[in-house]
């Protein structure tokens, strides 16, 4: 059991089995017990069986109370690139099989899906849909390492925007979906506000693709996120930037992976840094690190309060955005700013005399 009590969920792990006939077996005689009709995590993953594994189905079939189901690694990695140069590859046939297990599913209240590392491919991203389509109640998906690609989107945003919508955490690591996917996930991000985790690395984002996903963060439907990795990915200094305003104005960000380097990187670390002192109630990080921001060219369209709790700041540069009014008081109340670029703001209103006299 994964609880204390005895009384919540029965783990039956089955993880890198050797022979799909042992795990065949296993299943056969579990049915049998009296642990069958509580509600269960079936751990199938790691076992390279791929269609093999529709043998399992009648076994599963008996199980209605399966709430967490682990299909991950089914396909191994080199049956896959021997299958490359085929018509179908092998992640094709085995969408398949994954269909007739789950859709319809046997179990009435999954909520928890793992089908990461099985090669899908944009082929079986159909399959896919309607195996979501039939999962409804689910929370937690992890779909990573499959090869979508951005072309095979379109039925997986399908499923995940009109069917499944409690979503709490959402794994599309290394499917290589590049700024196009970002921007078509938009929907996706707008229908599961309950979304808190958020995985993307490794999908060849650069920074058109952080400013679609700083647009959806910056949206009330994501604005309970609470981690985000961006590992792996083409994140340059303007990326970063892109990213700004949805890191900054969020409350609930507190783990935040690849953006790690430069000024942008620390400081992002002292925001989720704040939002993890007040929630765990350790000691509140300090800015006092942070001497220089370069903010030029980074799509903002309010200049970010949160920059007047660099009170070691020595230059700012908030150029070429699109910035209407700044603060000009309250920086000039900063003991150490020396250095102030806001030029290429068409719509800036610049200070009154008395304030540039103030200010230097």
């Amino acid at each position: 059991y994964d609880d204390a009590s005895l009384s919540k969920t029965f783990v039956l792990d089955l993880e890198a089995a050797d022979e799909v006939a042992d795990v065949a077996d296993v299943l056969s005689q579990f049915t049998q017990r009296e642990e069958s009709t509580k509600y269960l995590s079936l751990l199938l993953g790691r076992t390279g069986f791929g269609a093999q594994i529709h043998q399992l189905q009648p076994h599963i079939a008996k199980l209605s109370t399966i709430t967490a189901l682990g299909l991950n690694t089914s396909i191994l990695h080199r049956d896959y690139v021997k299958s490359l140069s085929d018509a179908k590859p092998v992640g094709f046939d085995f969408s398949f099989v994954l269909q007739s297990i789950l859709a319809p599913p046997p179990m009435t209240c999954l909520t928890e899906l793992n089908l990461s590392h099985n090669f899908l491919r944009a082929e079986g991203a159909v399959q896919l849909q309607s195996i979501l389509q039939y999962n409804s109640l689910l929370t937690s998906l992890d779909l990573s390492c499959n090869d979508f690609f951005c072309k095979g989107l379109p039925p997986i945003i399908e499923a995940l925007s009109t069917v499944c919508t409690h979503l709490r955490a959402l794994d599309l690591s290394g499917n290589w979906i590049a700024c196009q996917g970002v921007e078509a996930l938009a929907p996706v991000f707008e229908a599961n506000t309950a979304i808190l985790a958020l995985h993307l690395a490794q999908n060849g984002i650069a920074s058109p693709g952080c400013l679609h996903l700083s647009h959806s963060m910056q949206k009330a439907a994501m604005s309970n996120l609470q981690s985000l990795s961006l590992l792996h990915n083409r994140i340059d200094p303007l990326a970063q930037k892109y990213l700004f305003p949805a890191i900054t104005t969020s409350s609930s960000l507190t783990s935040l992976e690849g953006l790690e380097g430069g000024t942008l990187g620390v400081f992002y670390e002292y925001i989720v840094g704040k939002i993890r002192a007040v929630q765990k109630h350790v000691p509140m990080p300090t800015p006092e690190f942070v001497t220089v921001m370069n903010l030029s060219q980074a799509a903002l369209t309010a200049f970010p309060m949160v920059l007047l709790e660099l009170k070691n700041l020595e230059e700012l540069d908030v150029s070429g955005n699109n910035l209407k009014q700044l603060p000009y008081i309250e920086l000039c109340a900063l003991p150490h700013l020396a250095l102030l670029e806001c030029h290429a703001n068409p719509d800036l209103m610049y200070p009154s005399s008395d304030v540039i006299k103030e200010g230097g």
